[in-house]
Order: C-alpha cells, then structure tokens, then sequence
C-alpha cells in the first residue's frame, strides 16, 4: 500500500507532468537550509519528504525530479541542468528558496575545472 504512492508519483514525472500551483512562501520549520547546486549535485534539508524539484515554466512549476535522502538530508545528482528557476518543493507545494540557472551557467556546467555555487539569488563560477 505504501509502495504505490511513490510509484505513482514516479510515474507522473517520468510523464513531465506539470504541476499548476504556486509554491508557498518558504517555511524555516520546513526547509533547515536554502537549496544549493555544487555543480554536479542538487542539496537541501527538510524535515519532510518527499522533496522534489522542480522549474519554474511560466506561471506554472514543473517537477522535474525527486529527491534522495535520510534524516533531513536530501540530495539529487545532476551535472547539466537547463537554464532556468529552480526551488525545492514538498508534496504541498511549500517551497525552498529558489535557485537561478543562467544560460552562461547551463553550457559552462559541461566544461570541466569549473565548481558552481548555487544559493540565492544567482549561480556564481569557481575555478
């Protein structure tokens, strides 16, 4: 009984299901730290789960995938996002803070020698 929800939501975002809600204001009590890309690896805290995450595409945000993780810690490897606003959502919408991909940051991704340091507002480059 239990299995079937994660599969269920598994295969909604295997679909590209695009999910027509706002995300809340962040919630401290919700998110323990802000979502933060290290160029090869998505990372929040939270003491719900699951986590996804996802894009923002418009007015709308699109979840574009789940988050791995125990105890508050959930992590997602993804070396080349596509350009774009990204936060960290829980099953009700609440939302981290946000993230901002630019196009400079997306090509750059695929480049080696290069660490990336994602917090709020935007991405910045380090060697």
């Amino acid at each position: 009984m239990k299995t079937r929800r994660p599969l269920l939501i598994l295969a909604l975002l295997a679909l590209g299901a695009v999910v027509p809600i706002f995300p809340a204001r962040a919630l401290p009590s919700i998110f323990q730290s802000p979502l933060q890309f290290t160029g090869s690896q998505w990372q929040v805290e939270s003491l719900i789960g699951p986590i996804y995450l996802a894009r923002q595409e418009g007015e709308t945000w699109r979840q574009v995938s789940v988050f791995d993780g125990t105890n508050g810690k959930y992590h997602l490897n993804w070396a080349h996002p596509a350009k774009g606003v990204y936060v960290a959502m829980d099953s009700q919408g609440t939302c981290s803070t946000a993230v901002r991909i630019g196009e400079e940051t997306a090509r750059l991704s695929r480049s080696a020698g290069f660490k990336h340091v994602c917090t709020l507002p935007e991405c910045f480059l380090q060697r």
